[in-house]
């Protein structure tokens, strides 16, 4: 396949990287809540417990991140898009 057919993400590698390691933690969670069911433990409380808090905390920690890195991607983008422009004006400017 050529470089230019291949689909380009809208998202980062850090991102990606990011939501693989959250889905592998809640993946993780619910597996320790399973095994804590299954077992009589003064502890199996306390795991079902974090792993239903984690279930909403680390989606949301997710998006946040996802939101913060696009955000300032996009600011950087521009700003450098701009910085080019001046730039562009500035040699016209000169050759004139």
């Amino acid at each position: 396949m050529k470089e230019e057919n291949k689909p380009k993400s809208s998202y980062t590698k850090p991102q990606r990287i990011a939501a693989v390691v959250c889905v592998a933690l809640l993946l993780a969670m619910y597996l320790i809540t399973l095994i804590a069911a299954l077992m009589t433990s003064p502890q199996t409380s306390a795991l079902f417990k974090m792993s239903l808090g984690s279930t909403f905390v680390i989606p949301i920690f997710l998006w946040f991140y996802i939101s913060v890195t696009k955000y300032f991607m996009e600011r950087d983008r521009r700003n450098f898009e701009e910085a080019l422009q001046m730039d562009r004006e500035r040699k016209e400017e000169k050759d004139e």
